[in-house]
């Protein structure tokens, strides 16, 4: 009898889970209408197209992607993948407002303007990395580049100082190392993340729309700050 208890409590547990996962994070609400139409406001960014070329990639066709990564049983590492997979689910509704695909398009918007103010540079030609494993900031980085990027070393618990980045050029002649301001993220939002808890907590999501208003409403140059800039 105890085992079927437990049996049903973890298929319960599963059940609930997945509503979250398939009805998304962000519910339809006047907070989550002017989140969305901050978005959709929100300057493009120059990224590698499929042909070796540029386009332009909203921070609409971001999240709309980086939803489908993390929602598909079919998420594949080439790098074809980065350039089709919003083609195939742009008609789809954006439920998932991820705010780690939001900092990093903002730190790839601060990154250009700092390394090459008179022009955007190529994706190819702007190596960026953060300190922390967010899989958010690094699936927009490898949708920007139109190949994989991931996090090296050992993940440690989210905090303020995670969200610190290096941006260079690929000959190393100018190297910037930059933070997010702590501003930005109420520490509330790190202390539940390393609890365990979800998008579906009620403080953790306040807290991540608190941020999220903070960044779509400033510019990238009032969301980060400068720790230092190398050049040769």
């Amino acid at each position: 009898m105890k085992s079927k208890t437990v049996k049903l409590s973890t298929f319960i547990s599963f059940a609930l889970m997945s509503i979250v996962l398939i009805s998304g994070c962000d519910k339809e609400s006047d907070s989550s209408k002017e989140i969305l139409q901050m978005i959709k406001n929100t300057k493009p960014v120059k990224a590698a197209s499929e042909d070796g070329g540029l386009r332009d990639l909203s921070l609409y066709e971001a999240l709309k992607t980086h939803q489908e990564h993390e929602h598909s049983s079919h998420h594949h590492e080439d790098d074809n993948h980065y350039h089709h997979e919003y083609k195939a689910h742009q008609h789809d509704e954006l439920t998932h407002f991820c705010l780690g695909i939001t900092t990093g398009f903002k730190a790839i918007q601060f990154a250009d303007a700092q390394l090459s103010p008179n022009s955007r540079l190529n994706p190819k030609e702007l190596e960026i990395s953060v300190n922390g494993a967010m899989e958010g900031v690094w699936d927009i980085f490898s949708i920007y580049a139109g190949s994989k990027r991931e996090f090296e070393g050992t993940d440690k618990p989210m905090s303020s100082s995670s969200f610190t980045f290096t941006a260079k050029t690929p000959d190393a002649a100018q190297e910037l190392k930059f933070r997010l301001k702590k501003t930005i993220i109420p520490e509330k939002f790190f202390k539940l993340k390393n609890k365990g808890y979800g998008c579906g907590n009620k403080e953790l999501g306040e807290a991540k729309n608190k941020a999220l208003r903070k960044i779509l409403s400033s510019s990238a140059q009032e969301c980060f700050e400068l720790v230092n800039n190398t050049s040769d």
